[in-house]
Parts: structure tokens; C-alpha cells; sequence
């Protein structure tokens, strides 16, 4: 069985409102002081800011994949990484998954550990400090999540036409209709899937984030809070 799982639609405890803090700064005096012309070039970063745009597509792209001026992405490095978040607001809860801006995930210690227990050395994680307006850490340890697994699991052939739409300008889908009703008619390839735990699709533009039945029950019995999910078919 697979889960689809969908982004928060607002801001409140899953996609807090606020903005890194140094991270765009950092980026930038790179760019000004340390970035070798020729990687300029191949990114063709004529300013600070298409270097900072560059870096955020490798929050929620594949490695190797082109960013939409048709650049590749290279790895995630640890001088590009966010490393503190501070919110606009003071949040009760937040939950064990969030996003933040640019589509960055943040996942707590609790939900780092099931993905690393169940996926050991596959994504990449990295401390992240999630802060209140006033600077005080929130109580739980955050990371930085890139999942490291895209699949091209959707099988649309075999789903009813009437829950998804094709782009026409790329092979990429979207869920329509009920998120609930239509997941239950969207066909996955357990093949494809394999022993898989969390994944992207490469296909799908929505729902785009994967979990398996495993981790899902894991999640359930310890009670995390994640974005909403439902069930999917697959063959």
C-alpha cells in the first residue's frame, strides 16, 4: 500500500511563516568572494541572486535535473545549507514535518529517526535550528531533509482518467477533484516502489511526496503529526 501525502495549503504549525536567518547572506558573500568565474558561468550567475535561486532548486529537485533556465543541479553542499529558521510568529506545536520556503522539508528528530531506521544512508539531513521571533530555540531538534529518492511510480495508463490532469507543455500530472476520492483511484507500480519508504515522483507535480505502508504505520503508532495523507492503489 502507498501514501500519498499533500504540502499544508497555510501558514500555522506545518509551513510556519518567517525567513532564514544569515543564509541568504552567506550565499551571497560567497558569490562575491570566494565563487570561481567559471562556476559563475556555468550557472550563469551574474548577480548574488540567481546564485541564492540556483541553490534553493536543490531543495526540492532531483540531482541532475535542470532548474527552469535549464541549468543542472549539483548536490546539496553543507556551505548551502539553512541551518536557522526564524518564524514570523510564535508557533505552539510544530509539526514532525513541515516546509519551509523554496519547498525546503524539515522533518523533528522523531521522524528523522523512522526514515533513517527504515532508508539508513539514503537522504540527506542536517541540523536545522528553528527559532521564535524573539531568537529562543523551539524544544525539539529540527533537520534539513532532501529525499533522495525520485521514481517514476504513477501509473497513469491504469488510473481513472477523471483524478488526474496532464500538463501540456510537459509529461508532469496533477491530482484533481478529492484528494481522498481521487488518490484512491490513482494506480502506483509496486515494482517501481520496490522496498521504498519515502520518495518523490518525478511525474507528479501533486502530490509529489510518497510514503510506504510501513512508514505510515510507524508514523500513526508513535503519533507524529505530518501533512495529510491518503491512500493510494497499487498493482
Amino acid at each position: 500500500m502507498v501514501w500519498a501525502m499533500f504540502e499544508p495549503d497555510g501558514i500555522g504549525d506545518f509551513f510556519p511563516h518567517g525567513d532564514y536567518v544569515g543564509w541568504r547572506e552567506r550565499l551571497e558573500a560567497y558569490w562575491r568572494e570566494q565563487m570561481p568565474e567559471e562556476e559563475k558561468r556555468r550557472i550563469h550567475a551574474d548577480h548574488a541572486s540567481r546564485y541564492t535561486y540556483y541553490v534553493s532548486g536543490k531543495f526540492c529537485r532531483e540531482i541532475g535535473s535542470r532548474d527552469i533556465y535549464g541549468i543542472e543541479l549539483t548536490p546539496l553542499l553543507p556551505r548551502e545549507y539553512p541551518t536557522e529558521f526564524r518564524t514570523e510568529k510564535a508557533q505552539r506545536a510544530l509539526a514532525s514535518l513541515i516546509m519551509l520556503p523554496s519547498g525546503l522539508l524539515v522533518v523533528d528528530e522523531a521522524f528523522k529517526s523512522l526514515i533513517e531506521g527504515l532508508e539508513p544512508s539514503v537522504h540527506q539531513f542536517w541540523p536545522m535550528q528553528i527559532t521564535s521571533p524573539k531568537g529562543g530555540n523551539y524544544p525539539n531538534p529540527y533537520y534539513g531533509l532532501l529525499v533522495h529518492r525520485y521514481l517514476d511510480s504513477f501509473r497513469p495508463e491504469l488510473s481513472d482518467p477523471k483524478v488526474w490532469d496532464k500538463s501540456k507543455y510537459s509529461d508532469h500530472y496533477n491530482i484533481v477533484g478529492s484528494e481522498k476520492a481521487s488518490c484512491a483511484e490513482f494506480i502506483m507500480s509496486d515494482a517501481i516502489i520496490g522496498d521504498a519508504h519515502i520518495w518523490h515522483d518525478r511525474r507528479l507535480r501533486r502530490p509529489h511526496l510518497f510514503i510506504s505502508d510501513k512508514l505510515q504505520a510507524e508514523i500513526k503508532k508513535t503519533g507524529l503529526r505530518v501533512w495529510r495523507h491518503y491512500k493510494t492503489k497499487s498493482v
